[in-house]
């Protein structure tokens, strides 16, 4: 039994490296930053020009529909003629 307490005295923790692929080059990062690129997508990062993987910003391309200017009656059923906005 002592080789066990020795070997238990020398014993040194592994170190777990954390790396993500990004457009083709594997980085080394932090576990909260690869959880944060599992949870939004490794196709939604972008590497820096110092190699440090950041979130493409997501535009808010909302639906703009026509509206009608003049409304007087109903536009289902149209008994006269109606202007529409852009």
């Amino acid at each position: 039994m002592p080789g066990a307490i020795e070997a238990l005295k020398n014993f040194k923790p592994r170190v777990v490296k954390h790396t993500i692929t990004v457009e083709g080059r594997t980085v080394e990062v932090t576990l909260d930053k690869k959880l944060e690129t599992i949870r939004n997508g490794i196709e939604n990062y972008y590497l820096k020009e110092d190699g440090t993987p950041v979130l493409r910003e997501k535009k808010n391309t909302r639906q703009i529909h026509p509206e009608i200017e003049t409304f007087v009656g109903d536009p289902y059923w149209p008994e006269e003629t109606f202007v529409w906005k852009k």
